[in-house]
């Protein structure tokens, strides 16, 4: 009990939901907790709600720098011997840290993830939805491939033990504003982390809050998911690691990017597609056997085109 739990979160403009998430952290039991908060340069009015907390909470106010600046801040602060990044519009359900811990002391392993809930509002409120419940080897067995591709989970469903993030993960991505907590995981699996799953329902996470990063703009999130891409491409190559396995995963990756990039933003289109075609000569993105076979006669771009006419022409 005399271990202490680092609770770090970063906000900005988060003066409608930041309370709520405070409160969840605050009352968290069986375990000892300090709670960090972040302010990332808010304009409303975010500092006076921390600021209410006092002495309960401890915080920091800076000019805006990105999420990965405000929890890599906090980081540099926290005193706990395990530490959990809670984002401000998300919540705790009582007893999330006390599961999380109890497995990290009993296994020895560098990170508990576990599972979460939806939080999506309906008729003017905020109601628990989805339950999801997803281990690494549900996706893949190689735990690299996973967080690359279909294993996501809320930030706050890990809680890692700090010795590890200190002496050898390499900290937030400074330049992936949209996906920096999926690539997060990742580089973890690339340090080698020791992960054990908790079937704990531990948090709720808002899944269409209007001014989120990722709901945003569907093109920053491409462009994340493209540049995470080719950065793991070059490491997975650097460590002699691409093996056909993990080039299927690239190409899945890549070609998700392809298509979802055509129409939104037809230069990452193009980027995409020659990025693609040279890592896999001839191969096209996932699609129908139609769509394949026209891809065949008239190739991938104006296949694309014409799908795209034909998608946009049917929900008219």
């Amino acid at each position: 009990m005399s271990e202490l739990v680092s609770i770090i979160i970063p906000c900005y403009n988060a003066e409608s939901v930041l309370s709520e998430t405070i409160e969840s952290a605050l009352n968290q039991t069986d375990c000892h907790c300090e709670i960090i908060v972040i302010d990332d340069g808010s304009t409303d009015d975010t500092r006076k709600v921390i600021e209410s907390y006092g002495a309960k909470i401890r915080s920091e106010f800076g000019p805006n720098g990105g999420v990965s600046a405000a929890r890599s801040r906090g980081s540099s602060m926290a005193r706990g011997d395990f530490i959990l990044y809670l984002d401000a519009d998300d919540l705790l359900i009582p007893g999330a840290i006390a599961s999380r811990l109890k497995l990290l002391r009993s296994s020895g392993v560098d990170a508990v993830y576990g599972a979460w809930q939806r939080l999506e509002e309906r008729s003017n409120a905020w109601t628990p939805t989805t339950e999801v419940r997803r281990r690494i080897e549900d996706v893949n067995v190689d735990p690299e491939i996973a967080f690359f591709t279909d294993l996501w989970c809320p930030t706050a469903a890990y809680l890692w033990r700090r010795t590890f993030l200190q002496a050898r993960h390499p900290g937030w991505h400074p330049n992936l504003p949209v996906i920096q907590d999926a690539r997060f995981a990742w580089d973890a699996a690339r340090a080698g982390a020791r992960f054990i799953y908790d079937d704990y329902i531990g948090v709720l996470y808002r899944t269409n809050l209007s001014n989120s990063v990722s709901t945003r703009s569907r093109e920053a999130f491409l462009r994340d998911c493209r540049q995470n891409a080719l950065e793991i491409e070059r490491q997975w190559r650097n460590d002699g690691a691409l093996t056909p396995d993990r080039m299927q995963a690239l190409l899945g990756v890549l070609g998700m990017v392809t298509r979802g990039s055509y129409p939104v933003d037809r230069d990452l289109f193009k980027q995409s597609w020659l990025y693609l075609k040279n890592l896999a000569p001839g191969h096209i993105p996932s699609g129908g056997k139609g769509f394949r076979a026209l891809a065949g006669l008239v190739g991938y771009p104006m296949a694309e085109g014409l799908s795209h006419i034909i998608r946009r022409t049917l929900k008219q």
